[in-house]
């Protein structure tokens, strides 16, 4: 037996089948949109129809895991931006550090602080690690003048010399 990939859909696909589900049928549904989407999918999917609604378009809605800790990783978040504002580069060892060390200010005792959890908490709060850029070197004073007569000097060597 052949193992079936997973699909993934976006929300107003489901709402368009929900709409389609109440005027038909789940097996109408089923029948009209082909077999991908199963029974049991759109009867998932009509339950929770109003939260739906509400959701951003763009996302796949109700994937991924909840956080254990939601008050922890708040102030994490706030945290770490406020140390990029202030322009310092936050690592996941500096969060993971003061995210146990706030776990353990609030009295949260089973909080590991593992390097997964902070990938997962990046993820979920869209941070990512990055390293602050270095600015540009300042041009010269002067500069434009000093590049159209270099390529004076460019051009009268190519004459000099017979090139083309």
């Amino acid at each position: 037996m052949s193992k079936q990939e997973r699909i993934s859909y976006k929300i107003p696909f489901k709402l368009e089948v929900v709409k389609y589900a109440k005027e038909h049928g789940n097996r109408a549904v089923e029948r009209h949109f082909g077999p991908p989407p199963t029974e049991k999918m759109i009867r998932e999917w009509r339950k929770p129809e109003d939260q739906l609604q509400i959701m951003d378009e763009t996302r796949q809605c109700f994937c991924g895991h909840a956080a254990k800790w939601p008050q922890l990783e708040v102030d994490m978040k706030e945290w770490i931006t406020h140390h990029r504002n202030n322009g310092f580069s936050v690592s996941t060892k500096m969060t993971i550090y003061e995210a146990k060390r706030l776990a353990a200010e609030k009295g949260i005792e089973d909080f590991t602080g593992s390097p997964s959890w902070c990938h997962r908490f990046m993820k979920r709060y869209g941070l990512a690690l990055h390293t602050k850029t270095r600015y540009a070197q300042k041009m010269p004073i002067a500069y434009e003048s000093k590049v159209v007569s270099f390529h004076k000097i460019l051009l009268d060597a190519r004459k000099k010399n017979g090139l083309k």
